[in-house]
């Protein structure tokens, strides 16, 4: 169905950027990310450097209804 594509489509996009943003975050401070598990290490930072909030908010879009397909 197109809006279920066009939703699908919008998560990415949201998720890339802030993969994005968040791995500039990282380079910042002076951490790199290792290439094999790069987006859960990315998202692990993200957790630590920002505090439960940020956590939560990242859990909430980890439930089965966001179905995410990361290309590579």
């Amino acid at each position: 169905m197109l809006a279920e594509d066009i939703d699908e489509s919008a998560f990415k996009e949201a998720y890339d950027a802030m993969i994005l943003a968040s791995r500039a975050l990282m380079f910042s401070v002076g951490y790199k990310p290792r290439t094999i598990g790069s987006h859960v290490i990315t998202i692990k930072f993200l957790e630590l450097y920002f505090g439960q909030e940020m956590a939560s908010l990242i859990t909430r879009f980890k439930r089965p209804h966001f179905p995410l397909r990361i290309e590579a």
